[in-house]
């Protein structure tokens, strides 16, 4: 039978920030904000015959890279009917 280990991964340095605003009608909107946001991950994976399940680093490596990714940026409500977005190139 299958053993299994769980990994948990949470570190201070996974966490990104966005700004955003929300469009409730043709007259009413949210000014524009900010969320900082956290990541951690649980990794359940078959235990390896040399008794580990995964290389922590892997995992970890690719959660920073995310999270470098997404930081400070700014979310467009885009399918609003209340707003057009464009982006260059698109007119």
């Amino acid at each position: 039978m299958e053993q299994l280990a769980t990994l948990h991964i949470d570190k201070e340095s996974h966490k990104f920030s966005v700004a955003h605003y929300t469009i409730f009608s043709a007259t009413e909107r949210e000014r524009l904000h900010g969320h900082n946001y956290s990541v951690s991950a649980k990794i359940v994976a078959p235990m390896g015959h040399n008794g580990f399940a995964a290389d922590y680093n892997v995992y970890k490596d690719r959660i920073k890279r995310l999270c470098d990714e997404w930081d400070e940026y700014l979310l467009l409500p885009e399918h609003s009917p209340y707003q057009t977005v464009t982006r260059d190139g698109d007119r």
